[in-house]
């Protein structure tokens, strides 16, 4: 190691000894504060309801709900959206009862949210007729 670079180095931790027993005051103080996490945490249902306020993001958050084949999902994914579209009043008399939820209260409801449901294959067609 180059001498002066290890006399400054030597001087430094001198400085830094110094400091740390209150003998000088540092030439300058970096405060870091770290992130509020339970705020963080806590905003996500507020930050989740107006991402879904657009119909875009409405659509693509129930398209990708409906490719996991779960009934219960999907329903608490339209309450979702109808709370952030401001229909709780429509959705509280509709979804609470799962069993007798009907394609046309689905597609009522969808429909109120600026959306609607379409069919695509599965799989890319073949040219086979």
């Amino acid at each position: 190691m180059d001498k002066e670079l290890f006399e400054q180095l030597h001087q430094s931790m001198k400085e830094a000894v110094a400091i740390a027993k209150g003998e000088i005051q540092p030439s300058r103080v970096f405060t870091v504060q770290p992130p509020d996490v339970n705020r963080i945490n806590g905003n996500y249902d507020e930050y989740h309801l107006e991402w879904l306020k657009n119909p875009a993001n409405a659509a693509v958050f129930l398209n990708s709900v409906m490719e996991e084949y779960d009934r219960d999902a999907f329903v608490q994914a339209l309450s979702d959206v109808a709370c952030a579209q401001g229909g709780t009043k429509v959705v509280n008399r509709s979804l609470p009862k799962r069993d007798s939820l009907k394609f046309s209260c689905i597609s009522e409801l969808l429909h109120d949210f600026g959306l609607r449901l379409t069919v695509v294959p599965d799989q890319p067609a073949t040219g086979e007729t």
